[in-house]
């Protein structure tokens, strides 16, 4: 069984229009590393939050709350793309890369 399943079976992506059999919950859950009784609260609440400590990883590269959030989606690829928007570090493409003796038109 996905994680995702096992979630929404958890109740992080909030009440299923039709409740979960308890039986199939407990099986599901059995052992799940993020807990094995459904939720009843807000989602939200039993999350723990992101955004201080991507602040903290991503560091001056981000410079806007739009940055942050695109980095907590997309880490890798977000703190490419923020080194190259504020050019806080050279971007080479990769076919420069393979021929660095050779300009390469980006």
């Amino acid at each position: 069984m996905t994680n995702q399943l096992k979630d929404l079976v958890l109740g992080l992506y909030g009440r299923t229009p039709i409740p979960i059999d308890s039986g199939l919950a407990k099986t599901i859950l059995k052992n799940y590393k993020r807990g094995e009784k459904p939720v009843k609260g807000r989602p939200a609440d039993y999350l723990p939050p992101e955004i201080p400590e991507a602040k903290k990883r991503i560091g001056h590269l981000a410079r806007t709350e739009e940055d942050v959030l695109a980095y907590i989606l997309y880490p890798a690829t977000m703190e490419k793309f923020l080194q190259s928007k504020y050019a806080t570090k050279p971007v080479v493409s990769p076919e420069a890369e393979k021929f660095p003796q050779k300009k390469v038109a980006a």
